[in-house]
C-alpha cells in the first residue's frame, strides 16, 4: 500500500510557515536568505515552491562573490548589500553542518 507523504509535508510547511510568520512580525529582524545554489533563470526557488518567499526581504545567491559559504566574502557581501554592519548580522542555519561552520568563522567575521 502505497503511503502519501503529503500529510506529514503539509504539516511541516505549516509549522515552518507560521514559525516565519512570527519571526517576521517581530519586527526585531530584517530576514533575508543566502545559498550556496545558484538561481536557475525561468525556475521558482525552493522558497517560492514553498510559499515561504513572503517572508523575506530578498534572496542572496553566491554567484555574486564567486564564493560558497562559508567564505567570508559571502557574507560580507549579503551585510553590504543590506547596509548593516557584520556584526549585527545573525545566521539561523538550516543544517547541523552549516550551523557547525557558522561557529568556526564566527571570529573571521568580526
Amino acid at each position: 500500500m502505497h503511503r502519501s507523504k503529503s500529510g506529514p509535508l503539509k504539516a511541516l510547511v505549516a509549522f515552518v510557515t507560521a514559525l516565519v510568520y512570527s519571526l517576521q512580525n517581530s519586527s526585531l529582524f530584517r530576514m533575508v536568505t543566502l545559498t550556496n545554489s545558484p538561481p536557475m533563470r525561468g525556475s521558482r526557488t525552493p522558497l517560492e515552491n514553498a510559499g515561504l518567499d513572503r517572508f523575506f526581504e530578498r534572496q542572496f545567491h553566491v554567484e555574486a562573490v564567486r564564493a560558497y559559504k562559508p567564505t567570508p566574502a559571502v557574507y560580507h557581501m549579503v551585510a553590504r548589500e543590506l547596509g548593516v554592519p557584520i556584526a549585527a548580522c545573525c545566521m539561523v542555519a538550516a543544517s547541523a553542518t552549516t550551523a557547525k561552520i557558522s561557529r568556526c568563522i564566527r571570529d573571521l567575521l568580526a
